[in-house]
């Protein structure tokens, strides 16, 4: 699923579907292979996917988010662009809508 998923958000990024310029920090320096344009991107569709789970009523709530963040370092950041993707989503979750 992770993989679709991942596609699919690469897929709608390469389009230009995320083209607004974002300001972001990422919560640490693991990069691995990613670019920063990539990690901008992965937050943007956890914003934009947040946004459709609201229209849809499906909101998730990323309980396990602490425990994927250990598990992120622990692995050398493999999974930094799920961290990112959650994170976006939180982070539109936290704003008003």
């Amino acid at each position: 699923m992770n993989n679709k998923l991942h596609d699919r958000i690469k897929k709608d990024y390469e389009g230009g579907l995320y083209s607004r310029n974002y300001d972001y920090k990422t919560e640490s320096n693991v990069y691995g292979q990613n670019t920063l344009k990539e990690l901008r991107a992965d937050y943007a569709s956890g914003a934009q996917k947040f946004r459709e789970d609201l229209r849809n009523g499906h909101v998730r709530h990323w309980h396990t988010f602490p425990l994927l963040r250990v598990a992120n370092r622990l692995i050398g950041g493999r999974m930094q662009e799920t961290i990112d993707f959650i994170r976006g989503y939180k982070d539109e979750a936290k704003k008003p809508h």
